[in-house]
């Protein structure tokens, strides 16, 4: 006898198999926006939206270029290092028999980036600054091996309680490898202009973003896994444009302190591309239910995706107390919660290829930092804390950082008249965290299990002034 699956007598905490595993990257986060740009600003914690005296005031506040006498150059790189574990939770091992038991480490975890800004001054109009940046604040991912990709069919995927009996499910075909994955790189083009009033400085500056996005994931739709009666692996390779704008303003009422503001806004990005998808079948034979096993393959179908920027305000001060030592401190309050939920569409019949829920909460970062000068050298020290702006409720493993981040930062430099040479290194622990599972309607929403990890940062500046 053979007859159709009867989805509805799964037991729901099994059914939703994949569910568990789909949480799609975390595209925006603090993880994602990198803190700090330059070695001067890494190395103070990132409050620098009164203390930027170099060409990446374009991208902490662009009126602070008019605190630059000269024209220069400055070229930027970073690495980041990321050391991520993940353990599931006794129920998801449970629940799925397909994930790996025992710590999972994140793979993948070196990320290089690049910056480069420049500022000119004209010679007749002192007090305008002219400056152009190229700087990528998106630069990370991760890639992870989560499922037991030789399962076949001697090892069951999922249970089917159904007539009284339980079968067990299985594949027949070798599942993929290093299937969690999610990359993001944009790269920000902003022409800047800064005029200096007396007391009060301005800056302007345009965000012309242009960003890849390339995901590996199982996918999460319920009624696609009824459908197909298997688990379904995609993969979607999307580029996408956004723009923005950064004002600034910068207030110097005492000749030893500085106040500055900001404001950065940005469109939601819009990416087009090609989606691929692959079936892994189930296999069941016997007398009251027959799935075929094998697999199907469906490829470059045409996607498109809107990412939403979130708005970011912020003020800090910068003091003098002696002519070769300045403090400064930052506030910075982010719209996290413009990050709701995330759609891929097929771009010819609008029809929704994956949903990712996200529900972030608007949080404040506080920055603090120290430079002494003495000759030619300065040496630099900061912090920072910046609140987890993702929810326990939809926790996901796409990111190096998932919890509330402190942040230490260190730096020295070396200036000279015509070049200056800085370094900078951070470190952020997020030490463990246990996350729960979390159920909305029975069907489980987040990637429960505990968590461990941190994050460094080496930043390398040179300017060259002209």
């Amino acid at each position: 006898m053979e007859m159709n699956l009867s989805w509805s007598k799964i037991p729901i905490r099994l059914l939703h198999i994949v569910i568990l595993i789909c949480l799609v990257a975390r595209l925006y986060a603090s993880g994602m926006n990198l803190p700090a740009i330059g070695a001067r600003g890494t190395a103070m914690g990132g409050a620098m939206r009164a203390a930027a005296n170099d060409p990446t005031a374009i991208f902490w506040n662009p009126a602070c270029l008019s605190e630059i006498n000269s024209s220069r150059i400055t070229v930027v790189g970073q690495m980041v290092y990321n050391k991520v574990t993940y353990t599931f939770s006794d129920t998801l091992i449970t629940i799925n028999n397909a994930f790996r038991r025992g710590e999972n480490e994140m793979k993948e975890n070196v990320f290089q980036l690049g910056h480069g800004f420049a500022v000119f001054s004209p010679k007749y109009l002192d007090k305008l600054k002219i400056g152009m940046g190229i700087y990528t604040f998106l630069g990370v991912g991760s890639t992870w091996d989560l499922i037991k990709n030789e399962i076949a069919d001697s090892d069951y995927v999922v249970a089917l309680d159904t007539f009284g009996t339980t079968f067990y499910l299985t594949v027949t075909e070798q599942l993929p490898g290093d299937e969690f994955k999610a990359k993001i790189g944009a790269y920000t083009f902003t022409p800047t202009v800064s005029y200096d009033f007396g007391m009060v400085s301005i800056g302007l500056g345009l965000l012309a973003s242009y960003s890849l996005l390339d995901i590996d994931m199982p996918a999460s739709d319920l009624s696609r896994m009824e459908a197909d009666t298997g688990l379904i692996f995609q993969t979607a390779s999307l580029t996408g444009y956004g723009l923005g704008g950064n004002i600034g303003i910068l207030i110097k009422p005492l000749d030893n302190i500085k106040i500055g503001a900001t404001g950065k806004w940005e469109m939601p990005y819009k990416y087009t591309g090609k989606y691929n998808y692959t079936i892994y079948k189930f296999y069941l034979d016997n007398f009251l239910i027959n799935l075929p096993g094998g697999k199907e393959e469906y490829r470059d179908i045409s996607s498109k995706a809107e990412l939403p920027r979130p708005y970011t305000l912020g003020t800090g001060i910068a003091y003098d107390p002696i002519s070769n030592l300045t403090l400064s401190l930052d506030y910075e309050y982010t719209s996290w919660s413009a990050l709701d939920t995330v759609f891929i569409s097929d771009e010819n019949t609008d029809s929704i290829l994956e949903s990712i829920k996200l529900m972030w909460e608007n949080e404040s970062r506080i920055s603090a930092g120290v430079e002494y000068r003495f000759s030619n050298y300065a040496a630099r020290a900061g912090f920072f804390f910046e609140p987890y702006p993702a929810v326990p409720e939809f926790q996901n493993i796409f990111l190096p950082d998932m919890n509330d981040k402190i942040a230490y930062t260190f730096g020295f430099a070396v200036m000279t008249k015509r070049i200056d040479m800085e370094i900078a290194g951070e470190f952020e622990y997020f030490g463990k965290k246990i996350i729960e599972p979390y159920f909305e309607e029975e069907v489980i929403k987040n990637m429960a299990g505990e968590y461990n990890g941190y994050v460094t940062d080496i930043c390398l500046s040179m300017t060259y002034k002209f």
